[in-house]
């Protein structure tokens, strides 16, 4: 998964310029790699960690706050339905409650958000939904292989939708504090995070004379 996010990092500042649109988009690989590392870190050094403990778990609820807003603002640049636009802030509003709930009442930004993770996947499956039907309704006139919002919108609702069942059973994967036990199984997050990096690269190297859902 590093490694897909170092090249997707890589390749979203190269062709920064090719779709201005997606010109932050390297906020996504960049949160990502130093996460993995972060999360590798913790792993190895499991014994005597406790003292850095709280600053990686605030890392990664602050990277679940970035990967959704992220995710949250393409896709919604990538629809002019009006309709379909209130029902995409209507899913923020829903993740703000969410958030802040599970911070007040359930959780601690200094604790690892192992249940949130969960009721992520549930939000941005959702924005998915709306964007494919955004794609897929009415009439087509784009070349869709030379839309980047498809390619990333079909690798997040891919690797969300598929990585739900993981994080359902997160309680049997990792710790209260994050530590993977059992890797042959979370090693299907790596997999699917993989394919998704690999799609917003696919993303990049469309032609921008054929793309046409953001003009």
């Amino acid at each position: 998964m590093a490694i897909c996010a170092l090249i997707c990092l890589i390749t979203s500042i190269i062709f920064r310029k090719k779709f201005l649109e997606m010109k932050w988009f390297f906020i996504y690989p960049l949160f990502s790699l130093i996460n993995s590392v972060t999360f590798f870190l913790h792993y190895l050094f499991k014994i005597g960690f406790d003292d850095f403990a709280p600053v990686n778990n605030l890392f990664m609820n602050f990277f679940l706050l970035i990967e959704f807003l992220s995710i949250f603002i393409f896709i919604y640049k990538t629809i002019s339905n009006v309709s379909l636009r209130k029902k995409l802030q209507i899913i923020l509003l829903g993740y703000a409650i969410a958030t802040l709930s599970n911070w007040l009442y359930f959780s601690s930004p200094i604790l690892y958000p192992n249940n949130f993770v969960f009721v992520q996947s549930i939000f941005v499956v959702s924005l998915g939904v709306l964007s494919l039907i955004n794609f897929f309704k009415g009439s087509l006139k784009l070349n869709l292989l030379n839309e980047p919002a498809l390619w990333v919108t079909t690798g997040t609702f891919l690797y969300f939708l598929c990585t739900i069942p993981l994080y359902a059973a997160g309680k049997f994967i990792l710790d209260d504090e994050g530590f993977i036990q059992e890797p042959s199984l979370y090693s299907i997050n790596y997999l699917c995070y993989s394919i998704l990096f690999i799609l917003i690269i696919r993303a990049f190297l469309c032609n921008p004379a054929e793309k046409s859902s953001f003009s």
